[in-house]
């Protein structure tokens, strides 16, 4: 078990503090909030834009970068750019919109437990502190501006960002901490950083401040006045999951500034864009009804950097899934937008209250499946970043209902430990239609605790409404294809989708609730997204006869309901049927394990669990290699050259 499997405190009082250690007892049940085991981003199949990138991280470039140097993480992630770092090594951290709270600008870099594939450094190393991320500068000019200024210590350069701890994530603690270096490329990096900023002891009764801090440092030595100037940021964590959070935002690098140099002629949204749908992220196009099904209102949040005024002009447009404006660029006047130490963040109502009068597809019904991209835009004639003045977001309408916004930055379990065995979690939604519900897409945790999860049977529930709370159930599935929690990264995107052993049909509409029952007494870990709060809809009961209780956490429980009039219209693949018995060894595995088959083995077919096939190992004898799957739950079919074969459920451990 992870060392850092801590519930979150959100309140900075000790009656708060007080509250929460009460709430275990008289004051009634709470749920809890875990940290992650693994990144399920970093672990994704890639993208042509995400081998772009990495095609692009293997060229380290000869030429040194001029300063100014910028940055403020606004740009797509998961990495860094590569044209201002060093790869491999930067890989490691993870470009991300969803951990920082009240971030200078859109998106961060942040600094965990993990490595760049998204799994644990050392999945075992559940104490103590060690280098784990690093971000390193690509050479950078500081002996020269080349044909315009030769560079001395009198032209008062200096280092600048900002960085949070903890944020939407963990609080780094004693032992952990984030250092930053400076070197010429020709020395070996120091030994002693420049800055560093430690951990916040765990044993105090206050959570740490989660705000945004600006360092800046003056370069001092000659000795860095060199075309060969590299920084590096390195983080301290425990290198069991993600965990020991830092955040960093904005490093600017520049000549002409002073220690009084803390502004930025830059304008930033601070997050991105929400649905416009009223109830939901995402909702299946078939149960869309038009008006009715749209938001009162929408909130575009950004944030001015500068220490005047600045006036700027917005717009906002819309395309389909074709490429093609469902709204064409529509311009909604100025505005004056105050500093932010003297305004605080921006909600410029002319930009919030565009969309109200706009309706999906005119208000008709959709005729088939089909997504939308909302963009928002900020237009200033001086800026820094162009690349944080647009804030996007994608609307599809597929087959599922979702409230979060498909990240997960912690994970969510029914009570403490110690009561989550024969627990129930439920989340509600609305069907505005009859439809028949043909599966459960639930995210869990990728890594954690997989040896002790991986053969828990779970059970997938429906239930219908009892006056705002879960009701009778309608469904009580223990058969359906794989009753058991799925840590791999396998499914549809990040989630695993389970299909109902037996469709049901809601003949009306009205509400209802779809969930799991654990019989483990272990914490599922099942994603919870911090950046999209829905938690009113999200009820967990315990097995101490309490009943039904309301999630605490703002946030997201990223489990989802699909539906559909067939199975193809789902695309999911049937199970595959054993036709005969063989003995796989060692299960769980380990890098291999061995068939043993009265047949020759002619191939073996590596399946995830819905039948959709990952690997097939040609001639492999007795001693299968599985070294570079992930861990989690394998379907594995042995083919002998008769054809015969045979499927089995194979674990794979690390």
């Amino acid at each position: 078990m992870f060392r850092k499997r801590h519930k979150i405190l959100s309140n900075n009082s000790i009656l708060f503090f007080l509250f929460w250690i009460s709430s275990f007892g008289v004051f009634g049940q709470k749920d809890s909030l875990y940290n992650m085991g693994g990144n399920s981003i970093l672990m994704r199949p890639q993208t042509s834009a995400h081998t772009a990138t990495q095609k692009a991280m293997q060229v380290m470039s000869t030429t040194a970068l001029v300063l100014p140097f910028y940055d403020d993480f606004s740009a797509p992630g998961p990495y860094p750019n590569p044209n201002l770092y060093y790869f491999p090594n930067s890989k490691s951290v993870f470009v991300n919109h969803g951990f920082p709270i009240a971030p200078p600008s859109i998106g961060v870099a942040t600094f965990d437990g993990l490595n760049a594939g998204g799994f644990p450094y050392c999945a075992s190393c559940t104490t103590g502190s060690n280098n784990s991320d690093s971000l390193i500068s690509k050479l950078i000019r500081l002996d020269s501006i080349p044909l315009i200024l030769k560079l001395h210590l009198s032209d008062s350069i200096y280092f600048s960002f900002y960085y949070q701890a903890k944020g939407n994530g963990d609080a780094p603690e004693t032992g952990d901490e984030l250092m930053l270096y400076f070197r010429d490329a020709k020395q070996p990096w120091p030994v002693s950083p420049i800055w560093s900023q430690s951990g916040y002891n765990p044993n105090n009764y206050f959570p740490p401040d989660t705000a945004f801090r600006l360092v800046n440092i003056s370069i001092t030595d000659t000795l860095l006045l060199t075309s060969r100037f590299q920084f590096m940021f390195v983080n301290k964590s425990t290198q069991c999951g993600s965990i020991d959070h830092w955040h960093v935002d904005q490093i600017y690098m520049n000549n002409a500034r002073s220690i009084r140099d803390t502004v930025f002629k830059d304008v930033s949204f601070v997050y991105d864009q929400h649905s416009l749908l009223k109830n939901y992220s995402q909702m299946p196009w078939t149960q869309f009804t038009g008006g009715p099904d749209m938001a009162d209102s929408i909130l575009a949040v950004f944030r001015n950097n500068d220490s005047t005024p600045i006036n700027i002009t917005t717009s906002y447009s819309l395309k389909n899934n074709t490429g093609t404006y469902a709204i064409s660029p529509v311009t909604l006047g100025t505005n004056d937008v105050p500093d932010y130490k003297v305004g605080g963040y921006c909600y410029f109502s002319a930009l919030n209250s565009a969309p109200l009068t706009y309706t999906y597809n005119g208000g008709a019904p959709f005729t088939d499946s089909t997504s939308f991209k909302l963009q928002y835009f900020l237009h200033l004639p001086v800026d820094t970043m162009r690349k944080n003045d647009t804030a996007s977001f994608v609307q599809k309408f597929d087959n599922y209902f979702a409230y979060d916004d498909g990240t997960a930055e912690r994970g969510y379990g029914a009570g403490s430990c110690a009561q989550c065995y024969q627990s129930l979690i439920a989340v509600k939604y609305i069907l505005n239609k009859p439809d028949t519900l043909r599966s459960m897409d639930i995210y869990f945790d990728p890594v954690i605790d997989v040896n002790s999860l991986i053969g828990s049977n779970i059970q997938l529930w429906v239930w219908n409404d009892n006056g705002g709370i879960p009701g009778s159930a309608l469904v009580a599935d223990s058969t359906f294809s794989f009753p058991f929690p799925v840590y791999s990264t396998a499914g549809t995107d990040i989630y695993q989708r389970y299909q109902l052993t037996h469709p049901y049909i809601f003949s009306s509409p009205g509400v209802f609730y779809i969930g799991v029952y654990e019989q483990l007494n272990y914490s599922l870990n099942i994603g919870y997204d911090l950046n999209s709060d829905y938690h009113k809809n999200v009820f967990f009961q315990v097995n101490d006869g309490t009943g039904w209780h309301g999630s605490t956490y703002k946030g997201s429980l990223m489990m989802r309901p699909v539906f559909g009039d067939s199975l193809q219209a789902l695309r999911i693949s049937p199970v595959r049927v054993p036709t005969q018995s063989n003995k796989l060894y060692p299960n769980p595995a380990n890098g291999y394990f061995y068939a043993g088959s009265s047949d020759v083995i002619k191939s073996a077919v590596i399946s995830d669990l819905q039948g959709n096939v990952i690997m097939v190992i040609q001639n492999t004898g007795d001693k299968i290699d599985v070294q570079q799957l992930p861990p989690g739950m394998y379907l594995i079919q042995l083919v002998a050259p008769n054809g015969r074969s045979s499927v089995q459920k194979l674990a794979i451990s690390r």
